[in-house]
């Protein structure tokens, strides 16, 4: 009947002790469990930052076709432009202009790239900047390129100077002779072709020779001399070539700004010199008034004659002065956007033949081989783009010029940026009301989350008992079936809770009578003359019978407990003065060991039950003094603290195993050995436990070193309002 009875027990304070360790778990799963259902529900909105990326590269899609459209519409507007002017141009046969080629000279030139040699023959040195330059594929400033030039002839030589300010001097490099820092000749000898040479160096000294892509070259290519200097803010060449025969005579000088270009950022032209011949365009008033009418806003178009040299142009590329562009707080938006996915974007207009007079680019130059041509201007970082297309012109069977038609992209590009900031405003509106419509739906869940949260915290007291019930939801999706299932679930533990209780308390009662019948009996059998030997069986029932009633005692001890902690009513107290007359009590019930009290020596105020903390007291130090080796002392000391206090009961003996310090004052748990004849429950810390957190605190055990012991330490809140 006993080991019937302590399992009961067992089993209801395990259910309790697994119940208290429920309510004590909410606040850390309240923690995880509510910011995780905003952070999946932003997670999975952050899909939608997929809409402006795909609305942003189709706009940049439709960019480039919009590019490819203009590069046709070009080449169909040049290929008009060159029949108009093939049916009604005049071709005037051998025009002969003659210049001199070079002034005489009193001496040799020294090819040493100084120019003392042609100050000190009062050579005439010329300026060439910004208003003769032919190509131009990046920004220009007179400190990126500019040159001064002189030419003199003396005997069968004629020599040139050019004192070039660049910026930066990029050689030519092993593999290419053609991309880098150079001079471009155009010479022409009596009944010959014309010859295009570009002279380059790998660094100072010699000058290299090379044919223009393309063409070929005569023997005057081989005749070429030269020096290259490097200067501080540039480079100076002198060339010396021969002038037997020579008709024509032009120079050029180009810069590249990077050793990698592929193309060169800007070509200067020196003026013709010498006789020059060939078939030109006499543009009638007709064809200019039709120019005229077909250049509009952002449109240009160039006629050249057979030698690039420009004849009529019409229109202009310059953007308006007025042209928008996309807000400041659009730009914000969208920038991050370009330099995520490498988007062109332009920042301001530059105009690479805004002052020639002569056009050599690769695009008239097919023209002027027969072949139609168009071409992009280079993405330079920044700077607007223009599509250029031409077509030659054919008269009589023979290539008289060439049509050059050019076109910024600033229509394309102002159209962009209204695409994207009708886009960005789309968005921004969808992002606003979607926003709104999850914030809405979010902040609803959450809430219905923490009120079952806070119904699920207040449904279980701090012992673990059911004091109510949450309300079941009448909605029909999973939060009204999870607060259902709370309601019923609370319902049946509340019911078999109160089972439990009832069954502890009703055996507890229902033992008493058949305890004292069997000792009454025992009694009388003790009383009456027995055969010998049954004196011994007498003995064990008693023994037995005493287990019993201790146990039945121990479990009545945690009834009355649980009942003093429901009904008894806080009041404030001098724990100084119950702990000093507990003490001297114990001095007498437990010698001859030891007792000590350290105290605060004046009144400590504590709100709870006095007969509690007395109770709570009994264990400790009965738990202490059980397990306190012969000839030591208990020791019993109580600090006071500003919102709490602490008591300390501290023995000498055997110290705790380290799997018993988290355990120790849990239900059930008793560190006795099996068969001591003392029954225990393994209630005494786990009272001490419960006593301490009905008075807002807690309890902890820890070894002692020197000398070797166990000290439980007691923290009760000076000051509790709440219930009991």
């Amino acid at each position: 009947m006993a080991w019937v009875t302590a399992g009961v027990v067992r089993q209801a304070l395990s259910i309790e002790r697994h119940e208290a360790i429920a309510v004590s778990s909410p606040m850390s799963v309240r923690r995880r469990f509510t910011p995780g259902i905003r952070a999946k529900v932003l997670l999975a909105s952050s899909a939608l930052l997929l809409i402006p990326w795909i609305g942003y590269a189709f706009v940049v899609q439709m960019e480039g076709f919009l590019y490819d459209g203009q590069v046709r519409m070009l080449a169909d507007n040049a290929r008009a432009v060159a029949t108009l002017v093939q049916e009604r141009a005049k071709r005037v046969s051998e025009k002969r202009e003659i210049h001199e080629i070079a002034p005489e000279l009193t001496r040799p030139i020294e090819l040493d790239g100084l120019v003392e040699d042609w100050i000190a023959q009062g050579a005439d040195v010329r300026g060439y900047g910004g208003d003769r330059i032919a190509e131009l594929h990046g920004p220009w400033t007179a400190d990126s390129l500019s040159f001064s030039h002189a030419v003199g002839r003396y005997g069968d030589y004629i020599y040139a100077f050019f004192d070039v300010t660049d910026d930066r001097v990029v050689y030519c490099a092993p593999e290419s002779a053609t991309v880098c820092d150079h001079v471009r000749i155009s010479v022409k000898r009596m009944g010959g072709e014309l010859e295009r040479l570009i002279l380059t160096a790998r660094g100072p000294g010699a000058v290299a020779v090379a044919p223009v892509s393309g063409r070929t070259t005569g023997s005057i290519s081989r005749s070429i001399e030269g020096a290259w200097r490097e200067r501080s803010r540039g480079y100076t060449v002198e060339l010396r070539l021969p002038a037997a025969g020579l008709e024509q005579l032009a120079f050029a000088v180009a810069d590249v700004d990077e050793p990698a270009a592929t193309t060169v950022n800007t070509v200067i032209v020196t003026e013709e010199r010498g006789i020059q011949t060939g078939t030109t365009l006499e543009v009638t008033d007709d064809i200019s008034t039709v120019l005229d009418a077909m250049a509009r806003a952002n449109l240009r178009i160039w006629l050249v004659d057979r030698d690039g040299v420009v004849v009529r142009r019409a229109g202009t590329i310059q953007p308006a002065a007025t042209s928008g562009g996309m807000t400041k707080a659009v730009k914000l938006a969208v920038e991050p956007l370009e330099s995520l996915l490498g988007s062109w974007r332009p920042q301001k207009f530059l105009d690479p033949l805004a002052q020639a007079s002569r056009l050599e680019t690769a695009e008239v130059a097919a023209a002027l081989a027969g072949t139609p041509a168009s071409r992009t201007y280079e993405r330079t970082s920044g700077v607007t783009r223009i599509n250029a297309a031409s077509h030659p012109i054919s008269i009589g069977g023979e290539i008289a010029g060439a049509v050059l038609v050019e076109q910024s992209t600033q229509s394309i590009t102002r159209l962009r940026e209204i695409a994207l900031e009708r886009l960005l405003l789309a968005t921004l509106a969808a992002f606003v009301c979607g926003a709104l419509i999850l914030i809405f739906y979010v902040s609803r869940v959450s809430n219905r989350l923490r009120e079952l949260r806070d119904e699920a915290e207040q449904a279980i007291d701090s012992v673990g008992r059911v004091r109510g019930l949450v309300t079941g939801s009448n909605a029909a999706d999973e939060i009204g079936d999870l607060s259902r299932s709370y309601s019923a679930m609370l319902q049946r533990l509340a019911q078999y809770t109160d089972y439990l209780e009832n069954l502890a308390r009703r055996l507890n009662h229902e033992l008493r009578t058949p305890i004292a019948v069997v000792r009454s009996s025992l009694d009388n059998l003790r009383s009456e003359t027995l055969p010998q030997g049954t004196s011994v069986y007498l003995d064990r029932a008693e023994t037995g019978l005493n287990r019993l009633s201790a146990i039945l005692s121990r479990m009545s001890e945690a009834a009355r407990l649980e009942e003093m902690m429901r009904r008894s009513d806080r009041e404030t107290f001098d724990l100084n003065a119950v702990v000093s007359g507990c003490v001297e009590g114990y001095r007498v019930a437990y010698a001859p060991l030891a007792l000590s009290y350290s105290g605060p020596g004046r009144p400590v105020h504590l709100t709870g039950v006095p007969d509690l903390i007395a109770q709570m007291l009994d264990k400790l130090v009965e738990n202490a003094a059980e397990y306190a080796a012969a000839h030591t002392t208990v020791e019993v000391i109580l600090e006071e603290h500003n919102v709490d206090v602490i008591l300390r009961v501290r023995n000498q003996g055997q110290p705790l195993p380290d799997a018993m310090k988290s355990g120790l004052f849990d239900s059930m748990v008793s560190m006795r050995p099996t068969g001591s004849g003392i029954p225990h429950l393994g209630l005494g810390l786990y009272i001490v436990k419960l006593i301490a957190g009905f008075h807002q605190g807690a309890a902890s055990a820890a070894n002692c070193e020197n000398p070797s012991g166990v000290e439980i330490t007691v923290r009760l809140a000076r000051y509790v309002s709440d219930p009991a």
